[in-house]
């Protein structure tokens, strides 16, 4: 049975300064972020200007005429580049947001060693755990395509 502390802890302990630790932890991993942005960013973008050039070059003659001088799809067009650009932006991201997380939480001492835990195990502690193969990198990744990706379809087609 898990005893409760008296409300007068409680409100100390809730009320106290944040420790140094804690708040640091907030930035553990911070820097998955840096090294992710760029590589999925450019992924984003090359990809949605690719798909974007393939829908415009399938228009039927009359609408590339009429639409040379302007850059713009039909929204079935855009919702696909969107919706890929997305898709291809999220493949990058969710597994270094996985890593993120985990170091967040104190699981591992750095980005390498968070990689090689999640896909390979830890054998550097006396109960090593078995790893988690590349799908523990992906495991979000169902539900971050579910989410983003009609997101991307939407913010590309309106604009």
């Amino acid at each position: 049975v898990a005893k409760k502390r008296p409300r007068s802890q409680r409100a100390a302990a809730a009320s106290a300064p944040p420790s140094a630790a804690g708040v640091k932890r907030l930035w553990r991993g911070v820097q998955t972020m840096f090294v992710g942005c760029i590589p999925a960013h450019a992924l984003y973008f090359s990809s949605y200007e690719l798909v974007k050039k393939l829908c415009a070059d399938g228009a039927p003659a009359s609408a590339r005429e009429r639409d040379r001088d302007r850059d713009t799809l039909t929204p079935a067009g855009a919702m696909l580049a969107g919706g890929i650009a997305a898709l291809l932006h999220d493949s990058v991201m969710t597994p270094m947001d996985t890593v993120k997380q985990r170091m967040q939480l104190g699981h591992y001492d750095g980005m390498r060693h968070a990689f090689a835990s999640i896909v390979r195990g830890d054998g550097r502690r006396a109960a090593a755990a078995a790893g988690e193969g590349w799908r523990g990198l992906y495991r979000s990744f169902p539900v971050t395509v579910a989410t983003n990706v009609p997101y991307g379809m939407i913010v590309v087609t309106v604009n």
